[in-house]
């Protein structure tokens, strides 16, 4: 019981001292921003947008890679007889 409130205790010190280190880096962060002005605000929005594009880039690879995998699930399954196959022909 003593050794588990020890490590609870070294535990609960170590995030305390994370969150204090984050705080003052995110403090300096902002103390340089302000220095730089208007100037960087340019910068600033340039690699808004490169990171949004990059966000929407992996996100469409996503979604792209999730349907040619289910693709080639269905056709497992159809080859293996666990589905009936799809009818693919165009009738009206």
């Amino acid at each position: 019981l003593k050794s588990e409130r020890g490590r609870r205790g070294i535990k609960n010190a170590e995030l305390v001292s994370t969150w204090k280190k984050e705080t003052l880096r995110k403090d300096e962060r902002l103390r340089k921003q302000a220095e730089r002005g208007a100037e960087a605000a340019g910068d600033d929005l340039l690699e808004c947008q490169v990171l949004a594009a990059t966000r929407i880039a992996a996100h469409w690879k996503r979604k792209v890679e999730r349907r040619r995998f289910q693709r080639m699930r269905e056709e497992e399954f159809e080859f293996l007889g666990m589905v009936k196959p799809k009818d693919n022909s165009n009738e009206e």
